[in-house]
């Protein structure tokens, strides 16, 4: 019945406005289509495979004791520096979340279940690798880099360092405010197990910064034997802080879901669901 009605309704408005008038019916309405009902999506979550920085380069360093920004790989490092490590996650698997109006989960079936970071931190340095994942193993991803360090020097995890940088949650809603941020602390299992990172779903409001650092030992490498002693008058060392600065974590993502709400087909931030 409803198949004849629709029928008899093209019909009339083809008769009445020609074919050229009913196309472009046609394409309105379609352009007026929720963004909820798009089709385009992955039946999983996927995680960092957009084109963004942060995205490319989800697993980055940097020295807190010497200074610099946040990097593929750092040279230099000295016994006694402090060494910061950071992750980025983003499940960007569902563009209709991103769709002026939404208020609700257009693409639960994309959501990354009990998510969880991991890195693993050899003790001498080496290869240091992250590991991003959830239930849907078929998602999980893997990033390394490499840390020299001096001679006879190990690295330990620094306890009490680890922070999550995420999107505020509105109190009524429990949705993501898009360039609104709020640092909390985390765990200490960072490199000892999974970070728990509970259910991220598709959207850059959902994004986070998982951030820790890591202390290099300040061993005495003794002298080769057969080395000659010198002996000087003794100079007293002057007393430094510690220096555990970590460059800005955060703050680049909010300009990221500006401009990624200012991309066309309407990816206009707004509040998420985490």
């Amino acid at each position: 019945m409803k198949l004849n009605i629709t029928s008899k309704i093209l019909s009339t408005l083809s008769r009445a406005l020609g074919f050229v008038g009913l196309v472009m019916v046609i394409s309105a309405v379609a352009f007026t289509v929720p963004a909820a009902f798009a089709t385009h999506q992955s039946s999983t979550p996927e995680w960092n495979t957009g084109s963004t920085a942060s995205e490319q380069n989800w697993f980055q360093v940097s020295n807190a004791t010497q200074g610099g920004d946040w990097a593929n790989s750092i040279s230099g490092v000295k016994a006694g520096d402090v060494v910061n490590f950071r992750v980025y996650l983003h499940n960007n698997t569902c563009a209709a979340n991103d769709a002026a109006g939404n208020n609700h989960d257009n693409c639960p079936q994309t959501v990354a279940h009990s998510a969880y970071v991991h890195v693993t931190l050899p003790q001498v340095g080496g290869t240091v690798t992250a590991n991003i994942g959830s239930n849907e193993t078929a998602a999980n991803i893997a990033r390394s880099l490499s840390l020299v360090l001096p001679s006879g020097q190990t690295i330990a995890y620094k306890a009490g360092s680890t922070r999550i940088v995420h999107n505020q949650i509105d109190a009524n809603t429990f949705w993501p405010m898009p360039n609104t941020t709020v640092t909390e602390n985390a765990g200490d299992n960072v490199t000892s197990g999974n970070l728990d990172q509970g259910d991220i779903a598709g959207c850059y409001s959902n994004s986070r910064y998982v951030s820790f650092q890591a202390v290099v030992s300040n061993v005495v490498v003794p002298a080769p034997v057969g080395t000659p002693v010198v002996t000087s008058t003794p100079v007293k060392p002057a007393v430094l802080a510690a220096v555990t600065q970590t460059p800005a974590t955060g703050p680049e993502s909010a300009p990221i879901l500006a401009l990624i709400g200012m991309i066309p087909a309407g990816l206009v931030l707004r509040r998420f669901k985490v």
